[in-house]
């Protein structure tokens, strides 16, 4: 299993969760990002079974939402000032 691992750049809890999905699966791709950073390529051309997007601060493009198998994992916080 592959996972794809959307994150916030500094933040703990980010972190943290992105190591709890290492521990799922051996092939764990993680991106921490800043809303202001564009994905890399590399992120934009992953194709693998789940995406996990905790506090990502980028718009995640369509594309890549369309890429996994069966599992796509977006985690919001209930604050509308932060994006999800």
């Amino acid at each position: 299993m592959s996972i794809l691992f959307l994150g916030k750049k500094g933040d703990q809890y980010a972190l943290d969760a992105s190591l709890a999905a290492s521990e799922l699966a051996e092939d764990v791709t993680v991106c921490m990002t800043t809303k202001d950073e564009p994905f890399p390529d590399e992120i934009l051309n992953w194709s693998g079974d789940w995406i996990i997007s905790y506090l990502c601060q980028r718009v995640v493009p369509a594309s890549l939402l369309e890429k996994p198998g069966p599992g796509l994992s977006i985690f919001i916080q209930v604050l509308p000032s932060i994006r999800g």
